[in-house]
């Protein structure tokens, strides 16, 4: 297509009295006062450089290579460590939904676990709604990744955060969390 006067590149609408239409401007741009749906889904990267303790008993380092390193300085044995997850609920008019959450981890010893973990989004009162979770205990002690999936993806209505709750045996050297890749397979 090749156009050299100006308007649409092309254009297209529907005969019936106030139809939605699109069109392609002569920049290259797409126009339309309708969505934008893909039917593919979207990986969209998190870095774990972002996360939070719960308390001041957990440390949270970052590492040069991208990844982080969890200890316990005291306190309870059980750690909460939330990653902000920077997503829009809605992007060009087309409601979001996760359908997967990946991460990668790995502990310094196999008596210390992730003993739960959920995506959750943060609702207008305060409260929060969990999208995916699971309450199974994962360790491994070389890298491991960790894939769980919606069945019926939900849509993000609100802030949205990963929570994990770290299961520590002991404190100092020789046991430490480290969280690497996460990402999140959205979709419409």
């Amino acid at each position: 297509i090749a156009k050299s006067a100006a308007g649409s590149l092309f254009e297209g609408w529907d005969t019936t009295p106030n139809a939605q239409r699109f069109y392609v401007s002569n920049g290259g741009n797409l126009y339309t006062a309708g969505s934008i749906k893909s039917g593919r889904t979207t990986r969209w990267t998190v870095s774990p450089m972002k996360m939070t303790a719960y308390s001041s008993d957990l440390q949270i380092l970052p590492v040069g290579t991208g990844h982080v390193i969890l200890s316990r300085s005291g306190g309870s044995s059980i750690q909460y460590a939330y990653l902000p997850v920077d997503v829009p609920g809605v992007l060009f008019g087309t409601a979001i939904k996760l359908s997967q959450v990946h991460f990668c981890y790995k502990a310094d010893s196999t008596s210390d676990y992730i003993t739960e973990f959920n995506a959750r989004y943060v609702k207008d009162d305060g409260s929060f709604t969990t999208l995916v979770g699971s309450t199974a205990n994962y360790t491994s002690t070389s890298w491991h990744c960790q894939t769980l999936t919606d069945a019926t993806p939900n849509q993000i209505s609100g802030s949205l955060f990963l929570r994990f709750v770290l299961y520590f045996s002991g404190t100092g050297s020789g046991h430490k969390f480290y969280i690497g890749n996460v990402y999140l397979t959205l979709s419409e």
